[in-house]
């Protein structure tokens, strides 16, 4: 744990632009964090000494950057479960729709056979009118003749126009049938690709108690420590991101 007292030596200033060097990559996303890794490996500035708790501290953040380190090996275990996690949400969302869209391929294929089904019903007054048109009008006088045929004709109007209106719903109902099915591929190709991914990803244990302290708790601790040193001896306060 780097040293965070006070530090009375005098500053130097190529010591002090390598240290903002440094602060300013902390600023940074640590997405950085291999930048980072590159400036801690590099020799430090010929001729500059620094003050015992500075060096410490650069030290230690060097040490948490370095490859397999408690803070690199968490994170990366950290990001293998979040990815792992995206993938299996990404596996139940297709599973989900395509669970939706089997549901209502099936009430949709209930509702072409009802339909059918009226349709037909509603067909059967109209071949009955048919039949009846044109008729024998003997024995009837004329205007007894025509409010008959138009009784008829407005009977045969209201059946076909009901008819029309069925055969309209029904063809919608196939056309939305199929796209469903179109639909319902695709989620299936996108379920098939989410396990291809997912069997990509290793399944690791959830995090133990103490490797939550050490990323949670102890490596934040000690970041802060050596940016708190690194802060004081700048005099140069900053917003940087926390490793973990």
């Amino acid at each position: 744990m780097a040293d965070t007292r006070i530090i009375n030596d005098v500053h130097e200033p190529a010591a002090v632009a390598y240290v903002k060097l440094i602060m300013k990559e902390l600023t940074n996303s640590m997405d950085t964090e291999h930048h980072l890794l590159h400036l801690f490996r590099r020799r430090r500035p010929h001729g500059i000494v620094f003050p015992a708790a500075v060096a410490a501290a650069l030290d230690d953040l060097a040490d948490l950057f370095s490859e397999g380190s408690i803070l690199m090996a968490g994170r990366t275990r950290h990001e293998m479960r979040m990815e792992r996690a995206e993938k299996e949400a990404m596996l139940m969302v297709a599973m989900s729709q395509r669970q939706s869209i089997d549901a209502r391929i099936r009430d949709i294929d209930a509702e072409i056979v009802a339909m059918t089904k009226r349709l037909e019903e509603a067909r059967a007054p109209i071949r009955q009118t048919l039949r009846l048109l044109p008729f024998d009008a003997d024995g009837e006088d004329a205007e007894e003749t025509a409010r008959r045929v138009v009784s008829l004709v407005e009977n045969l109007g209201r059946a076909q126009r009901k008819e029309a209106a069925l055969m309209a719903d029904i063809v919608m109902m196939r056309a939305d049938y199929e796209r469903l099915q179109r639909r319902r591929e695709d989620v299936m190709v996108a379920g098939r690709t989410a396990i291809t991914a997912l069997e990509d990803v290793p399944e690791l244990p959830r995090a133990t108690e103490k490797e939550d302290y050490l990323m949670h708790e102890a490596v934040p601790s000690r970041f802060e420590d050596d940016v708190a040193v690194l802060v004081k001896f700048t005099g140069w306060a900053f917003d940087f991101v926390k490793p973990c």
